[in-house]
């Protein structure tokens, strides 16, 4: 150590290695972005290099697989430069972070819709397939379970509830039904019977109390010469056309309950007694002395028969009126 006003111009420590202090040299692109060593090299300052290195003997830089925090296995700082291209792989088996892709449906979730109404969405679940160590992804399909069990992806059309049936089923849907929503602006008719002011109906008791009725649905002659066409004997069954076409937009036609339920594809919810009785006609004798009778008397007649030759405006009564 010099004294105090020595006359050597130099000034120097007692350190016998003086750092070179430049940012370490280690500069690369990544899987999850540019890297850049924040450390600064520690070379002798007096030895000429080109390269500059830091103290760290490994390298810095984070596995590729998203969400993995863990660093790089390699043991050399400068592992970058091995190759044109370089992945940090940490060494590990990684979950996989992508959604099942199987058909169908992994999970049906319940959620509020407007006060007691209920809605089901569709939930697709986390692969559980683990990524082998040094790889990007699994072999296979992502699914959520190994031959696991999936929903069927259909919907009623009236709760929009899904089916509660495997995926790929043959049988006709099936659900456990909830709450149809009725529009302020709209309303539900029916034959003589209108449901009015109720925002919420049970879609699987909606035909409960209207006992005998009838539905009405778009015609399908223009799509379809089959069993659901009005003009492919069918009428006078379980269709009958709306000949009054009157501020329709589209031609219309009568259905019954039956035609309703298997057009939407889905297992008609009524017990065997209701769907029998649904199945006959409405119309009601109109003789005074069943007004206000708890037990009228209807037509005997299937739905949407045809007209008789005779009297009681072309239906059938079984019941006698006094003279």
């Amino acid at each position: 150590m010099l004294e105090i006003g020595h006359d050597d111009r130099e000034h120097l420590c007692q350190s016998t290695i003086h750092y070179c202090g430049e940012d370490c040299s280690l500069s690369t692109y990544t899987e999850k972005g540019d890297y850049n060593c924040p450390n600064k090299c520690v070379k002798p300052s007096e030895e000429p290099h080109e390269s500059h290195s830091c103290e760290n003997k490994t390298c810095p830089i984070q596995c590729p697989i998203p969400n993995c925090q863990k660093k790089c296995k390699s043991n050399k700082h400068f592992h970058s430069y091995d190759d044109l291209e370089v992945s940090h792989f940490c060494g590990n088996e990684h979950p996989c972070q992508e959604n099942c892709e199987e058909d169908g449906i992994c999970n049906i979730v319940t959620e509020p819709k407007r006060q007691i109404a209920f809605t089901k969405k569709e939930e697709k679940l986390r692969c559980n397939k683990k990524i082998p160590p040094y790889e990007f992804e699994h072999t296979g399909k992502h699914t959520h379970q190994d031959n696991g069990f999936h929903y069927c992806d259909k919907k009623c059309p009236f709760c929009e509830y899904y089916c509660t049936l495997p995926y790929g089923h043959t049988q006709s849907h099936d659900t456990k039904h909830g709450n149809m929503i009725i529009d302020d602006d709209n309303e539900f008719e029916y034959t003589r019977r209108k449901l009015k002011d109720q925002r919420f109906i049970l879609c699987n008791l909606r035909c409960k109390d209207l006992g005998r009725h009838r539905h009405t649905d778009y015609c399908r002659n223009e799509e379809s010469k089959n069993e659901e066409s009005c003009q492919s004997g069918n009428q006078r069954h379980d269709i009958k056309h709306v000949d009054e076409q009157i501020n329709l937009d589209k031609p219309k036609d009568f259905i019954s309950h039956k035609a309703l339920w298997e057009r939407t594809g889905f297992k008609d919810p009524y017990s065997v007694q209701e769907r029998e009785e649904f199945t006959k006609c409405f119309y009601v004798c109109s003789n005074e002395m069943h007004q206000g009778a708890n037990n009228p008397s209807y037509c005997e007649l299937p739905l949407f028969h045809a007209p008789l030759d005779q009297n009681d405006d072309g239906h059938r009564f079984n019941c006698e009126h006094p003279e």
